[in-house]
């Protein structure tokens, strides 16, 4: 059963008489597409599209996310989304992101000149080899001019959010 389901499943997504080139089976009612599979495709690490891979690795993406969408349904239907303690993970998982988005995008304005990436590689020389050249080092030496500018702007901010937060201590 599983298998011909499988077979059914990969036929219609190689089917050029397909609904939509981006639909790849529908699921209760429910379209499985492309992007559904795309997560799913990190575990194949020069594969851009499901088109990329062979017929066996398909096959296994197609039903790892038919699975998944399986059990995404079944669990909206008993509700979980109501349940009080995913609510709590859920709020806890939400301010974890905004404090995750909000030093990303502090950090991706930070920028740092060439003459600042010069002068850390010559602080620096004694990680480096000994005929290192910036132009050679220029990612490595601009994540960590930029990492230490940010650690620096975070000290700088918090320091100011404690001096205006009112804080009670109990």
């Amino acid at each position: 059963m599983k298998t011909k389901l499988l077979t059914t499943i990969l036929a219609l997504m190689l089917s050029q008489n397909a609904l939509s080139a981006n639909v790849i089976a529908v699921v209760n009612g429910e379209n499985m597409t492309e992007e559904d599979i795309k997560p799913m495709l990190v575990m194949f690490h020069n594969a851009k599209s499901i088109k990329d891979l062979n017929e066996n690795e398909k096959k296994m993406i197609i039903d790892q996310t038919l699975e998944k969408k399986l059990i995404l349904q079944q669990a909206k239907k008993d509700k979980v989304q109501d349940d009080p303690k995913f609510k709590k993970i859920i709020a806890n998982f939400q301010e974890r992101l905004v404090v995750e988005y909000w030093m990303k995008n502090h950090l991706e304005n930070i920028k740092a000149t060439d003459q600042e990436l010069q002068d850390f590689l010559t602080k620096n020389k004694e990680h480096y080899p000994k005929d290192a050249t910036l132009d050679a080092h220029k990612e490595d030496i601009t994540k960590k001019v930029k990492m230490q500018k940010f650690q620096v702007l975070m000290d700088e901010k918090l320091s100011t959010m404690k001096k205006e937060a009112k804080v009670e201590y109990k």
